[in-house]
């Protein structure tokens, strides 16, 4: 029997760890000079960007209350997918927050967000 290594699920860890990747040497500035903030993302993003960056902020941010939580995926990690992917509004309440608090880093305006709805 094959192990299928390429499956969906590797295909988005892959994915998101690139994102994140990439969105933390922004943050570092090792790949732009200008700092990405909350605003920049909204003004330079086209949606499907936006969309992308997102769900990799809301995997990373799951994927790390999951290690926090001793690996129980009904922890805090469950409460953080079913708030993005339950709720039709979330994308719509990041975007709001992120016009709100346009100098902040986009990571810590969504860390923000999911303290309020799945504690820490």
């Amino acid at each position: 029997m094959q192990t299928n290594y390429l499956s969906k699920n590797n295909h988005i860890s892959t994915f998101c760890a690139v994102i994140l990747a990439t969105c933390m040497s922004f943050q570092n500035g090792e790949a732009n000079a200008e700092e990405i903030t909350a605003g920049s993302v909204l003004e330079k993003m086209e949606t499907k960007e936006l969309g992308a960056y997102l769900t990799g902020l809301i995997d990373g941010f799951a994927h790390a209350r999951y290690l926090k939580d001793g690996k129980n995926q009904n922890g805090g990690m469950k409460c953080i997918y079913s708030w993005y992917y339950g709720n039709n509004d979330a994308a719509n309440q990041i975007i709001f927050a992120f016009d709100k608090y346009k100098k902040h880093r986009p990571n810590t305006v969504v860390a923000a967000m999911l303290k309020q709805q799945c504690g820490e």
